[in-house]
């Protein structure tokens, strides 16, 4: 199959899910009310966070995979990794969240629902597992597979959750029960794709130990760059009343709709250049494929963006009329779509630091991002919270930017 076809099933796959996620929404917003949504957006926010531990595992097993001819072995070594995640850290936010209701119950929103918190760490679970499986059908580039998979469960987890709660209470804990018992079946029909026997079966503590320090570079870059991009729900969470951080939270998911424009560029590139039997070939391939995904950004990215901010205040209307009605939504929406264009541009550069092993560098950069949102949070506060939620996205995107085009320019052009 040729490239473009694959860019073509990948965009229509997206806009799938885009379409979906956008009607669910719309149906949340007014099943739920901005009180209960508020308070789902912020345990879907410590699911975010809880993905922070996959620690780039399946964006590097995508590189490695495509470089390897023993291909197995390969995936064998990092579900392995993926189950140990998908286990240990559950259980350390269980734990936190049981000391954190002992220590002070006002702190968290999540210490006050221990049953919601233990559905949403299971729904982290068994998502990261199905994450993996969807990560080996792209490293395997059956694009096709892995989209019909992921739109096919996603339509029944939505279409489950809205009828439910329409017919039955509209409770938060209802929305995490359905998508977990609707993600465990999706789990069920995914795991006949692999060889589990074998994967149990060779699992060694000291092996599965080894290779987390080999990742150890560009484990903590992912984490503090999911840090990043989450901290401020994290913080406006803890903040703000629940209807009022519900609105925040109905502005940002829109906005991270457009930002899954950018995943068919990264799905299909990736394997792509990490291709290459010599260094010459790896050097050939990224050249050719950097012309394609400049392209790419300019042609398909910028356009619908820029149609996202210009009708910004019709758009959010229509997923609630509170959020028209709040000053600020619509500059944070637009900063969260110049923002996403700005790290559209710096993933072009951030592929092949993930391909090189510049795992250092990128955690620099990410960490720096860090501390421009913690000045952020700490110059506009909750007085302004969507200004601080636009600010942070701004300083964190134009920070990786500029990190970014850094290593372009100076670091190693070996990999550009």
């Amino acid at each position: 199959m040729r490239l473009r076809n694959k860019i073509l099933i990948n965009y229509i796959g997206t806009t799938l899910i885009g379409v979906i996620n956008i009607l669910s929404l719309m149906a949340y917003s007014r099943l739920f009310g901005h009180d209960k949504w508020g308070i789902i957006a912020a345990y879907i926010t410590i699911v975010n966070v809880m993905m922070m531990a996959e620690m780039g595992v399946l964006q590097l097993y995508t590189a490695e995979y495509g470089r390897s001819q023993f291909r197995q072995s390969i995936r064998e070594k990092y579900i392995r990794a993926i189950l140990v995640v998908a286990t240990v850290v559950p259980a350390v936010i269980l734990i936190l969240s049981g000391l954190g209701r002992i220590i002070d119950s006002t702190l968290w929103p999540f210490w006050n629902n221990f049953s919601l918190l233990t559905l949403a760490c299971l729904f982290f679970s068994v998502s990261l597992l199905n994450n993996f499986i969807y990560a080996d059908l792209n490293a395997e580039e059956n694009h096709l597979e892995q989209n019909s998979r992921q739109i096919l469960f996603l339509l029944i987890k939505n279409i489950s959750a809205i009828i439910l709660v329409a017919y039955l209470v509209p409770e938060p804990i209802i929305y995490f029960l359905v998508f977990l018992i609707v993600s465990i079946l999706e789990l069920v029909f995914n795991a006949r794709y692999l060889k589990i026997k074998s994967i149990f079966m060779g699992f060694k503590i000291s092996e599965t130990r080894e290779f987390f320090k080999s990742i150890g570079s560009i484990t903590g870059a992912v984490i503090v760059g999911i840090l990043v991009f989450n901290l401020d729900r994290l913080f406006l969470s803890s903040t703000l009343p629940s209807h009022v951080f519900g609105v925040y939270a109905i502005v940002v998911t829109v906005g991270l709709y457009f930002l899954q424009l950018q995943y068919p560029l990264m799905k299909t590139f990736l394997p792509y250049l990490s291709r290459g039997d010599s260094p010459q070939d790896l050097v050939s391939n990224n050249r050719k494929i950097l012309k394609l995904q400049v392209l790419a950004v300019t042609v398909i990215l910028a356009p619908v963006l820029l149609t996202g901010g210009i009708f910004a205040s019709s758009i959010l209307p229509l997923f609630s009329i509170r959020v028209s009605e709040e000053v600020g939504t619509v500059i944070l929406f637009r900063a969260i779509l110049i923002s996403i264009y700005l790290n559209a541009i710096y993933h072009v550069v951030y592929q092949r630091m993930i391909i090189s092993g510049e795992g250092r560098f990128i955690f620099r950069v990410n960490l720096i991002s860090l501390v421009f949102c913690f000045i952020g949070l700490a110059c506009f506060g909750v007085a302004s919270p969507y200004l601080t939620g636009a600010a942070c996205w701004m300083l964190a995107a134009v920070t990786q930017l500029v990190g970014g085009i850094y290593f372009f320019l100076v670091h190693d052009k070996r990999y550009v």
